[in-house]
């Protein structure tokens, strides 16, 4: 039975659409239209597109018809429904008559929601809008070929299967080792054979000339070779390499605890996070990419999937530096060592909650199926939090280990940290524009650099840098601002 939902289209003053108020705090965020066929392959597209998106009333009603099958079509149509719900019925009414999409991680504004009644065809629609606001960007995002022809006629830019794609390769190639091989180097090659690694996926060993520049890490591009964009060398060997296809977690079948990946840096980031075969992850990412949510996320995802595997829990570590000392001393405030903690640790604590409140997730606990809450995770020692400090002679087995602000960690404390774990995993967060003015850690010498470094040749590691952030509004914004 579908859910009733009452439109409060935009405000308008003219035939156009054009808006009466605009938000100052959003006012040079791109402007997207979003097309029925988008959200029939990516239903959470809103989550993808920080900015305002403009949506037809019509596709509404179009999704509504074909939500009642029992197709994958159906799924993805009645999946892009509920969100549009989610979004109405989280933001109220606004007095621009939009509605605020909020971060399904954060729960912070990161853009809003427009509905436009069909009185005119769409592309015409579109322009009008464009041309109220000719300060903004404008850009339609459809996968319809006859409007992506018509939309270039009028002038208007069209974000498509091809933009995605190209995005996706500059974004490797400026941050990653990257290699496209050509169909030549293919035909001097024997045929791909596959094997099965540790984790029992399918990896792709490549055997013959191995072009010197290739190293463990890098990712290639191979056209006609089965190899998809999001591959990356696992190992090498003298004739051969070993290849691991990346999973496409943009693709809602992939979602983990309803989370998907917002960029591609977050795609490769929760790659490095999933993999079963990856003793450690560093994701170097600037302020709001999302570093800990998905760390939190992949803690707590690894530790229920793989219950034996990582039968100690999650440990929560970072660098604590007193802003009055410069001292890493937890110093002599109220409470017990777990409670002192706790004070450093919102971030990761915000993330989990959020995790838990989003996602129902069901665990056998003394042998009673429950419900996993918050309290849950701390009664049962799910998670703990360690004072870096006092980690020295511990061993970590059977462990998932989360260092955060690694930035802010110093030689002595990184070598210390970093040997802990045993048989487990260790996921390293940081960003080195980011290092404290307290610390004693420099860009050369940082945590973030030490462990770069120390896994450069390690197959079973990898590292991936999160230039985008993905809070929105006013924190995306700033960040643009300290670019520039």
């Amino acid at each position: 039975m579908s859910t009733a939902v009452t439109f409060h289209p935009a405000s308008t003053n003219g035939k156009n659409g054009t808006h009466k108020k605009k938000s100052p705090t959003l006012e040079k965020l791109k402007t997207y239209a979003v097309d029925e066929t988008v959200l029939l392959e990516n239903p959470r597209i809103f989550f993808q597109l920080i900015g305002d998106i403009h949506l037809a009333r019509d596709t509404y009603k179009s999704l509504e018809r074909k939500c009642t099958g029992r197709d994958k079509s159906a799924a993805r149509a009645k999946e892009a429904l509920d969100l549009i719900r989610k979004i109405i019925i989280g933001s109220g009414r606004k007095d621009g008559g939009y509605y605020e999409i909020l971060s399904p991680a954060t729960e912070v504004a990161m853009g809003r929601l427009f509905f436009h009644g069909a009185d005119d065809t769409a592309v015409r629609l579109w322009k009008g809008i464009q041309t109220a606001s000719p300060e903004r960007q404008f850009i339609l995002v459809t996968k319809d070929i006859d409007m992506i022809l018509e939309a270039q006629k009028q002038g208007i830019h069209v974000d498509d299967d091809r933009d995605q794609k190209r995005r996706q390769l500059e974004y490797l190639m400026a941050n990653c080792g990257y290699h496209k091989l050509t169909d030549a180097y293919w035909d001097r090659h024997e045929a791909l054979r596959l094997s099965k690694s540790q984790s029992n996926e399918h990896r792709r060993t490549i055997q013959g000339e191995i072009p010197d520049e290739f190293r463990i890490h890098d990712f290639l591009y191979a056209p006609n070779s089965g190899i998809a964009p999001l591959t990356r060398i696992v190992g090498i060997g003298k004739r051969e390499i070993t290849v691991q296809n990346y999973d496409d977690f943009t693709d809602p079948e992939s979602f983990v605890l309803g989370y998907g990946a917002l960029n591609v840096g977050q795609n490769v980031a929760m790659n490095l996070f999933a993999s079963p075969d990856n003793d450690c992850a560093i994701v170097d990412g600037v302020l709001g990419s999302g570093k800990t949510t998905l760390a939190a996320l992949f803690a707590l995802y690894n530790y229920i999937r793989y219950r034996d595997r990582f039968a100690n829990g999650i440990i929560y570590s970072r660098p604590i530096i007193d802003s009055s000392s410069g001292s890493q001393q937890l110093g002599f405030s109220k409470g017990e060592e777990k409670e002192k903690l706790i004070e450093w640790m919102d971030g990761v604590i915000g993330a989990i909650r959020s995790i838990l409140s989003n996602h129902r997730i069901d665990m056998f606990i003394r042998g009673s199926k429950v419900r996993l809450t918050w309290e849950l995770v701390i009664e049962e020692n799910i998670i703990q939090f360690k004072d870096p400090l006092k980690m020295q002679g511990a061993d970590y087995q059977k462990s998932i280990i989360i260092f955060d602000e690694f930035q802010n960690a110093n030689e002595k404390l990184t070598d210390v940290m970093l040997s802990r774990i045993g048989n487990g995993k260790i996921f390293v967060l940081g960003d080195n524009s980011q290092i404290s003015e307290e610390s004693t850690a420099t860009v050369e010498t940082s945590g973030l650099t030490r462990a770069r470094k120390a896994t450069l040749y390690y197959a079973r590691a990898g590292s991936v840098y999160m230039p985008e952030c993905v809070r929105g509004g006013f924190a995306a914004n700033y960040l643009k601002f300290l670019r520039s």
